[in-house]
């Protein structure tokens, strides 16, 4: 790759890990960031004559791991699968025990990391895991699932003192298990999820680059030769890659920001394929600004926009909270009638404990009846909610003062 386009590709990459950083709240900028890593080592053609690959392949995924609990079934899938890979590829005995030793350095490694993270957890929940999401996760993807616990199953104590609701630790929420294998009917309904999932919009027409699907079609157009030194190619190997990242998600769900690592080794394909065609004769340096100047453009278009977009997002639910620290004195245990998100924000802003949404299917008495029995000591009612009206021992302490807001509190003892 020349130096003009690989400092394109890093031009583009700069809105792009940007977006990622600051507009989501997730450990998915996490695991990109170490994955990236990883394929840096693992991907090199070097890879075998190089000391130390293997156990810095380990450290790296086993730190991705303690970020993600999705890195452990990636590295086992993806690290045996290349190392058998540069095993066939190695052109001596030498190098082919080198890539043998990697593997058996790495694998050490990682199971050393992930063994002590997975005995903390097994020790905390009393079962063996090696995490605590797969689980919950699969459930809620189920057949006749009807979603998040927190949505709408009411409220749901803290699952420990320091957390701000149960949302942090989804593994106490009792789901319904299932399995794609329990019947003909499960298998069929897996396979529709996962076609479901293959043919969102985010796997091949991704906001944050919108030349993915052409960059990987042109891609193996271009480089893709089948022969008997496929293995070794670059090419080979990223497509392998985005094929094992992408099947776990597609059992369970896709979103996004789940294949950030896969849009990022789309932008590196789209420099590659660019990097190929500019190389053409017909590509002066007039026409190569302009087809440069082009890819710049639709590139980073889309995140900059996405930056733009999302300036000072939550600034009003956060303004909301001074208010309501501030004018309104809330501090102790509060809930909802509704928007589960907001609610959320505003614990997290005040630092006090939310117990989540009231139950929607339930009339004024039993509302009270649950406000009791968790003792929560505000209520905030979103909009409009008739049950309010008729909770005797609650009173609304802001006197129409807040938009779109109203807040009640057990009514205080003369």
């Amino acid at each position: 790759m020349t130096e003009t386009v690989r400092n394109v590709i890093l031009f583009t990459l700069v809105p792009v890990i940007l977006y990622c950083s600051l507009v989501v709240v997730s450990p998915d900028i996490l695991i990109l960031c170490t994955l990236a890593f990883y394929l840096f080592v693992i991907l090199d053609r070097d890879y075998p004559e190089k000391r130390y690959r293997g156990i810095l392949c380990g450290v790296i995924c086993g730190t991705a791991y303690l970020s993600k609990g999705y890195a452990f079934p990636f590295f086992v899938v993806h690290f045996p699968l290349f190392t058998v890979f540069h095993y066939i590829k190695g052109k001596t005995r030498q190098n082919r025990m080198a890539v043998l030793r990697h593997f058996a350095h790495g694998l050490a490694v990682f199971c050393i990391i992930c063994g002590s993270w997975a005995t903390a957890l097994t020790l905390k929940y009393g079962t063996i895991t090696l995490g605590t999401t797969k689980q919950y996760n699969h459930a809620m993807i189920g057949p006749g699932s009807s979603g998040h616990p927190v949505i709408h199953q009411g409220f749901f104590e803290p699952p420990n003192p320091t957390a701000i609701s149960a949302w942090e630790d989804p593994s106490y929420f009792e789901v319904k298990s299932w399995s794609p294998f329990e019947s003909w009917d499960s298998f069929k309904y897996q396979l529709r999820k996962i076609w479901s999932n293959a043919r969102k919009p985010c796997v091949g027409r991704p906001s944050l680059f919108p030349l993915f699907l052409p960059s990987i079609l042109a891609y193996v157009l271009f480089c893709l030769r089948f022969n008997r030194k496929i293995l070794g190619s670059v090419p080979f190997y990223s497509l392998v890659t985005i094929i094992v990242y992408c099947s776990g998600y597609f059992l369970l769900c896709v979103r996004e920001r789940l294949l950030w690592i896969v849009h990022i080794l789309g932008i590196l394909m789209g420099g590659y394929v660019l990097n190929k065609l500019l190389r053409k004769e017909y590509f002066d340096r007039m026409r190569t600004n302009i087809v440069l100047a082009l890819f710049i453009i639709v590139s980073v278009g889309p995140p900059l926009r996405h930056l733009d977009a999302t300036v000072n997002m939550l600034k009003d639910i956060y303004e909301l909270s001074d208010i309501l620290r501030d004018d309104y004195g809330i501090q102790g245990r509060i809930g909802s009638n509704d928007y589960f998100a907001n609610s959320l924000y505003i614990a997290f802003y005040l630092d006090v404990p939310y117990y989540g949404k009231a139950r929607k299917d339930i009339d004024a008495r039993e509302l009270e009846s649950d406000l009791r029995e968790y003792e929560i000591d505000y209520f905030l009612v979103w909009d409009e909610d008739d049950r309010v009206e008729e909770l005797i021992d609650y009173e609304e302490i802001t006197k129409g003062e807040l938009k779109n807001l109203k807040i009640y509190r057990p009514k205080r003892k003369n």
